[in-house]
């Protein structure tokens, strides 16, 4: 996560990047580590694959920009004092 400022407003953004290569080498490496689990400890395979989709849900941006909205909509009626940053949609 970086601090930024947009050209065209001035608006001061946090910016989240994610690497390209991350989306192509989760997948593969979700599963070599399910193979690891299914050979040392058998009754752990289901943690992996349970931690492996909250990774993949991690790298949609646009799903996590909704839940961002969601919280934020949430807590500003009961915490109004909570600052909860707005996602700007176009650029997710």
């Amino acid at each position: 996560v970086h601090r930024a400022r947009l050209a065209a407003t001035n608006r001061e953004v946090v910016v989240k990047v994610q690497y390209p290569e991350v989306s192509r080498t989760i997948e593969p490496d979700f599963n070599n580590c399910e193979r690891i689990a299914w050979w040392l400890d058998k009754s752990r395979v289901s943690e992996v694959r349970e931690t492996k989709k909250h990774y993949i849900n991690e790298l949609d941006f646009c799903q996590e920009a909704n839940n961002l909205q969601r919280v934020r909509a949430n807590l500003a009626r009961e915490f109004p004092q909570v600052r909860v940053p707005e996602p700007i949609l176009e650029y997710c």
